[in-house]
């Protein structure tokens, strides 16, 4: 019936043809735009823009192609579980992309029965594109942070010092202690014996004596 009506007006096919498109649903949506890999240490992200369309609501479906894919799984798509019917306008496909091969990507949009075309980045994406920021952060430390670092380093010697040599005290004094105590009981002192102790009495008494006889005579 479409046929016939070509070939005899135009404007009869492009209704056929606008039909058509109705009924099966493809094509009805412009693809996604500006298709682009964001690649920063190893983190790659499929990013692009939504495309103008009259739809609620638009999901996307993303799909990858490597080389294990084209040459043994005979030029497959695989499919990003993560990234199927998503409304986000990025995908991570840091997992997916593990091989230092070259990869197709492609992205399309749905949006109820409609199925736009895919769209793909201008280049394959490899991952050694992936632009490395680890060594740069590494020459980049912030002088504070070394200058706390210093002021730890040096709490932590003054504690040790004092630690240090509260214990060298504590143990010089200890060893005193213990020396004093060795030698009274080492060498313990004996009491004067019984003779020494009365004479040196009767020795005072008698001094004393002589010392009263002479005051009284020249008195």
């Amino acid at each position: 019936l479409c046929t016939g009506l070509l070939l005899v007006s135009y404007d009869h096919g492009r209704c056929c043809s606008d039909a058509l498109l109705s009924i099966t649903g493809a094509g009805l949506l412009h693809p996604p735009s500006d298709v682009s890999v964001d690649s920063v240490n190893m983190k790659h992200r499929l990013t692009w823009r939504p495309p103008e369309v009259s739809c609620a609501t638009v999901s996307y479906s993303v799909q990858f192609q490597g080389e294990f894919e084209l040459r043994i799984l005979n030029g497959s798509w695989e499919e990003v579980q993560a990234c199927q019917r998503i409304g986000a306008c990025v995908c991570d496909l840091s997992d997916h992309l593990a091989s230092d091969s070259d990869y197709e990507l492609r992205v399309r949009a749905e949006c109820g029965g409609a199925v736009s075309r895919w769209a793909r980045p201008a280049m394959p994406f490899n991952r050694k594109q992936s632009e490395m920021l680890a060594r740069t952060h590494a020459y980049l430390l912030p002088s504070m942070s070394l200058l706390r670092a210093a002021q730890v380093k040096s709490s932590i010697v003054c504690v040790a010092t004092l630690v240090t040599m509260a214990l060298l005290g504590g143990l010089l004094w200890c060893v005193s202690r213990v020396g004093r105590s060795l030698v009274h009981s080492c060498y313990p002192q004996e009491p004067l014996p019984a003779a020494l102790v009365s004479g040196g009495a009767s020795v005072h008494t008698h001094a004393h004596a002589r010392t009263r006889t002479h005051i009284c005579r020249h008195a």
